[in-house]
Formats: C-alpha cells, sequence, structure tokens
C-alpha cells in the first residue's frame, strides 16, 4: 500500500494497515508538505503592500495599505510597522463566495 493510499484510507475512515505519518524512513511522505513558494499568486502585480485602487474599491472604508495573497484574501495594515492582517476573505464574505477562492486541489503534490 502506498503512502498516499493509507492517507486516503485514514480520511475515508476505511483502516489503513498502518497509521500515516511523516518522520523516518521508508514511511517519510506519508503527509506531503506543500510550502510557500510552490504556490503561484495569480496577481503579481497585486502581491506586495501598496495602496492598489482596485483592491481598495473592494473593502469599502478601509484606507491603509492592502494586498492580494496567494489564496485570493486581500490583506490590509494601517502603517509600514504592521504585519497586517485579513480585510476581506472567504471568512468574511461567506460560503457564497468560495467559488472565487484558490484551493489546492486533489494530488497537487
Amino acid at each position: 500500500m502506498t503512502s498516499k493510499e493509507i492517507i486516503q484510507k485514514h480520511i475515508s475512515k476505511e483502516n489503513p494497515e498502518r497509521i500515516g505519518f511523516s518522520f523516518n524512513e521508508p514511511h517519510e511522505n506519508d503527509l506531503p508538505f506543500v510550502g510557500y513558494v510552490n504556490l503561484i499568486n495569480k496577481h503579481p502585480e497585486l502581491a506586495d503592500w501598496g495602496y492598489h485602487e482596485c483592491l481598495l474599491e473592494q473593502v469599502k472604508g478601509f484606507n491603509g495599505q492592502v494586498y492580494l495573497d496567494e489564496f485570493g484574501t486581500i490583506w490590509g495594515r494601517l502603517d509600514e510597522l504592521t504585519l497586517g492582517e485579513p480585510v476581506l476573505g472567504f471568512l468574511q464574505t461567506g460560503p457564497d463566495d468560495w467559488a472565487r477562492q484558490i484551493f489546492l486541489k486533489e494530488g497537487y503534490y
């Protein structure tokens, strides 16, 4: 049974032959890691902090700096000293807006 099959059996609660883990050989690949650098931002021109009008129009009443992350969430901050916080994303808009969000697809790794 492959590592992927073991994890799929865990998810579907089908009693796999062993516990899936990611520690030592020969099972080091049971739980894959998708690094931040592997995600592609579809709008790299909006990936840095700035006063992007197209993003500020979506977050009415917010006048700080904004940027768009790889998952389609708009982040905002009021000054250059903070890391910011999400100001508009699927948690704020609800399940009706989930179609525009970018999620990792099965088999991405």
